[in-house]
């Protein structure tokens, strides 16, 4: 048997890296350098709370969807809250005189609790408008939002009590009708909100914490809301009746209890709809909607800065600081009367010239012009 003929096929050649052909390495890509200051890229790499209870919008797509209604919401109410602030601040400088004689003590101490309110109010906004940004720590923005709902309460309360003192009515124990007992609420109700913050962002599963601070805010606000309506009722019964005079003050008085009454109920309403719907700490949802948040966080908005302006208008009727207001308004309009004059003076002045009149011979144009018709 003859031997079978090698095969004709070559192997192909081996190619080898010549030592001429350096190697090609892929260098890693370099980020380009940050332009924000280290301090803002400390702050935002910080952890943050991820975990919280409360729902809340995906925000990259929300501030697409609302487009300019974002930051109408966040400037119109963040300068309403800066005008409450100014206000206050006025009235406190009037009525610091009074306050060294040992008046107007329950008065300056609504004006703080909404200094303080107000102030917190404009900070958030303007700095971290709902923990949306990252600009500081979500626990110092979170406490920084919580800590002024109790002032606010506060001085809707002291308010009540101003209205009860001025139509000589009793409600409840006397002991809950005293200056003292609403600063220990006060106190208390703050311990409560800043304990439930600090154990909720370190352990998420205390969830319960939020609600019973919201149990708490819900029984003051009911609580208010029907103390309100009882006083201007029994106030508009005893005008029908006879028995009070029914002035000009006491028709405001009316008003104001019934507005507060009415303001205490929508608020009241509305965190029992944040409380129990797909807002709420136990919602099965992480996410919510874009606009239904927008409108329930507009309607929040309005109904605190209804209580400032009810708050801000019983003290500037307090009789002192009216009175001081008042004084500074003549005072004003003094300025304004005298400058009016000077320039009514250079007005004639300049009419006499033109008319070729002596300073004996001055005449007003009504009088000028009866004569030319």
């Amino acid at each position: 048997m003859s031997a079978e003929p090698e095969s004709s096929v070559e192997p192909e050649p081996e190619y080898t890296l010549s030592e001429s052909e350096p190697e090609t390495t892929v260098e890693p890509e370099v980020e380009p350098e940050s332009l924000l200051p280290e301090s803002f890229i400390l702050i935002n790499s910080e952890p943050q709370a991820e975990a919280w209870p409360e729902p809340e919008p995906e925000w990259n797509s929300a501030f697409k969807e609302w487009g300019v209604a974002w930051p109408l919401h966040v400037y119109i109410f963040g300068l309403c809250y800066v005008l409450a602030v100014v206000f206050s601040a006025i009235c406190i400088a009037a009525l610091l005189k009074s306050v060294k004689a040992g008046k107007g003590k329950l008065t300056l101490s609504l004006l703080l609790m909404v200094i303080f309110f107000s102030t917190t109010r404009t900070v958030s906004l303007f700095t971290e408008p709902y923990y949306a940004y990252n600009n500081i720590p979500f626990l110092t923005a979170r406490i920084m939002w919580s800590v002024g709902l109790p002032f606010l309460t506060s001085s809707f309360s002291l308010v009540f009590l101003v209205l009860l003192d001025t139509t000589k009515m009793d409600i409840g124990p006397p002991k809950f009708q005293k200056f003292s007992a609403i600063l220990i609420i006060t106190a208390v109700h703050l311990v409560i909100v800043v304990t439930s913050d600090f154990v909720v962002f370190y352990e998420a599963s205390a969830k319960v914490m939020l609600v019973l601070c919201q149990i708490v805010f819900l029984a003051y606000g009911f609580s208010l809301a029907i103390g309100y309506f009882y006083v201007g009722l029994k106030m508009r019964q005893n005008c029908s009746a006879g028995s009070m005079h029914e002035s000009s003050t006491i028709k405001r008085l009316i008003v104001l209890c019934f507005v507060s009454s009415a303001t205490s109920v929508a608020i009241v309403g509305t965190h029992i709809y944040s409380a129990v719907g797909v807002f709420g700490v136990y919602s099965n949802n992480n996410i919510v909607d874009a606009w239904p948040w927008w409108i329930l966080q507009t309607c929040l908005r309005i109904e605190e800065l209804v209580s400032v302006c009810v708050v801000l208008i019983i003290a500037s009727n307090s009789g002192h600081l009216k009175q001081l207001l008042s004084r500074c308004g003549s005072v004003v309009g003094h300025c304004f009367r005298g400058r009016n004059q000077v320039q009514e003076i250079s007005i004639q002045q300049e009419f006499n010239k033109n008319c070729n009149l002596t300073k004996d011979e001055t005449i007003t144009k009504s009088e000028f012009y009866s004569e030319k018709l």
